[in-house]
């Protein structure tokens, strides 16, 4: 048993699971953060992450009037996945430190735990460490969400696909009037000749491929840039079809076959969407589309907080793309 006082801080950080740990561990974002205050920092960071792997950070006052080295080797490293984020590590001197990553509601509660050395006063060090890991909280806070993936975290592709939506977070929901019947609105979103020409984001360029409009049948599409690069491809399988008043669709990332694939940039992604299309009349040829967009209920507890992540740009791409389908309205007048 080890003869340390052993010495534990915490923060919880507003932002999702592989964020934090992407945060945390790539010495591009160590070096900017890990400092216990504003007059010293850390000019270099090397990060070997596996067991067995080297650490090393140069902790420094910023005047060049001292500098140490954080080294040590990991003893244990679990990237999050379906469950918390371990790491476990022995530093130069033989003082040993853990650190736990728990999603809480679509943040991460960080704990640190580690044995203290015995030349300062143990109080000292735990508010070094705390102010270390508070301005961590502050810089990852403050940085956009980063879409580096957790290693095993990407969904199963083999599993069979869920048909529900999971009841442990909220829809998306985006609404817009538009000036079109609701006869007119069902069909440019149910025939392909009219989904090829809105149905892709701000800026990018959509294509129908196939699409067998009834239950159990499915859309296959692909959106890609104005000259026909960076092509991404998607698929939706119909599962429920109320005519002129809602459809229900899985959607999913896909290959040029359908295959089911992961999110081209953020491959943790849920690998199945929820997807409610709701139609309703307000007379005066004026129809309210209402989109909900939910994670499948096999989703993990870190595909949901990645969703929950990114409510901010899913708000911007469905916008663009009901920009696109209302200039589509406008030009069939």
């Amino acid at each position: 048993m080890s003869d340390y006082t052993r010495i534990t801080v915490s923060a919880i950080i507003n932002k999702p699971m592989a964020h934090v740990w992407n945060t945390w561990t790539d010495p591009k974002h160590i070096t900017q953060w890990c400092a216990a205050s504003d007059d010293r920092h850390c000019p270099k960071a090397t990060n070997d992450l596996k067991s067995g792997g080297n650490f090393n950070s140069t902790m420094a006052a910023k005047d060049g009037s001292f500098s140490f080295d954080l080294e040590g080797v990991y003893d244990d490293v679990q990237a999050p996945g379906s469950g918390p984020g371990r790491i476990a590590y022995t530093m130069a001197d033989g003082r040993t430190c853990e650190v736990l990553f728990t999603a809480e509601n679509g943040s991460t509660r960080v704990v640190e735990s580690f044995d203290a050395e015995t030349q300062n006063p143990v109080e000292m060090q735990r508010g070094g460490w705390q102010a270390i890991l508070d301005r961590f909280k502050a810089y990852a806070e403050a940085q956009a969400c980063d879409r580096t993936f957790l290693p095993n975290t990407i969904p199963d592709m083999s599993a069979p696909l869920s048909t529900r939506p999971t009841p442990n977070t909220p829809p998306h929901i985006i609404t817009r009037e538009f000036n079109a019947s609701r006869d007119l609105m069902w069909d440019v979103c149910t025939q392909a000749h009219h989904m090829a020409n809105w149905f892709a984001p701000g800026g990018r360029v959509g294509n129908v491929k196939s699409l067998d409009f009834r239950v159990g049948g499915m859309v296959h599409y692909s959106q890609s840039a104005p000259d026909g690069s960076d092509v991404v491809w998607g698929r939706g399988a119909y599962t429920e079809i109320s005519p002129k008043d809602r459809i229900v669709y899985m959607q999913s990332f896909s290959d040029e076959h359908a295959n089911i694939g992961s999110h081209p940039m953020a491959p943790g992604w849920p690998r199945v969407m929820h997807c409610i299309y709701r139609f309703d009349d307000l007379g005066n040829n004026r129809t309210r589309l209402t989109v909900e967009w939910t994670p499948a209920d096999d989703s993990s507890p870190e595909a949901i907080a990645m969703f929950n992540g990114a409510r901010e740009g899913m708000n911007s791409g469905w916008k663009g793309t009901l920009d696109n389908l209302e200039n589509y309205l406008t030009s069939l007048k």
